[in-house]
């Protein structure tokens, strides 16, 4: 009974896997392939601090983490997670919240006194 279970399709694919790999997938959501570690969509999530729908929406956007995805199991790969993160950073962007109206010349502003006090708010300029 033995010899047939370790020739078994399953113990095969295992081995393919990577061995006991199979099984930590399972309990960490991590999977290693040829010295490649790889990322469930829950581990990877979990990571992140995001759910797994957020991934989704990303993924849908085309905004998200490469993935693999083989039927229906979704990996992702540890090693380019950095070059995404990377791609997504952006630069602090400094907000002067109160602009105020431009194209009003000095001498508009002479004669109209409540233009000086009037502000921008989303309009775009």
């Amino acid at each position: 009974m033995e010899e047939h279970e370790a020739n078994s399709p399953a113990n095969a694919d295992r081995e393919w896997l990577g061995g006991p790999s199979a099984t930590i997938l399972a309990e960490n959501g991590e999977l290693e392939i040829a010295g490649k570690r790889y990322f469930t969509a829950d581990r990877l999530a979990m990571t992140l601090g995001v759910t797994e729908r957020t991934l989704s929406r990303w993924d849908a956007a085309r905004i998200g983490p490469p993935k693999i995805k083989i039927g229906k199991l979704v990996l992702f790969d540890v090693d380019k997670l950095p070059d995404w993160l990377a791609a997504r950073e952006t630069a602090p962007v400094r907000v002067n919240r109160a602009q105020p109206v431009r194209g009003i010349t000095r001498a508009a502003r002479k004669r109209a006194p409540g233009m000086t006090t009037r502000l921008v708010r989303g309009a775009g300029f």
